[in-house]
């Protein structure tokens, strides 16, 4: 999974959300950016992310930060759910992307958004 947030990251349009956890670093404190247990909290506009961060696609919350950037970026009808196989879907338009956990679907969309 870090592959697929790697690529997620270099996207032109990527930006870290309040809230969003990264996967490695595992720690990092830079000025005014305040980090509990990998969860970013944004106080100033300068991120100060460390270099090689990437989002941590199995957290429910960054998963929810990867939705919102969705929804910012497209206004085609977008669906989401799991299945009886412990997928997640995330649906756009006609577009259908899974993975293994919400934030991996998603971020799966978003991909192929930014390809388009």
């Amino acid at each position: 999974m870090d592959d697929l947030a790697r690529q997620l990251t270099e996207q032109e349009e990527w930006t870290w959300m309040d809230g969003m956890r990264w996967s490695s670093p595992p720690t990092y404190h830079h000025g005014e950016l305040v980090v509990i247990s990998g969860r970013v909290h944004i106080l100033t506009d300068d991120l100060g992310i460390p270099p090689g961060a990437v989002p941590d696609l199995a957290d429910p919350a960054t998963a929810g930060c990867l939705l919102a950037m969705l929804g910012e970026r497209r206004s085609l009808h977008l669906s989401v759910w799991p299945d009886l196989v412990k997928r997640w879907w995330v649906c756009l338009g006609t577009l259908n992307y899974h993975g293994a956990t919400l934030g991996e679907a998603v971020a799966r969309c978003l991909l192929a958004l930014g390809e388009s």
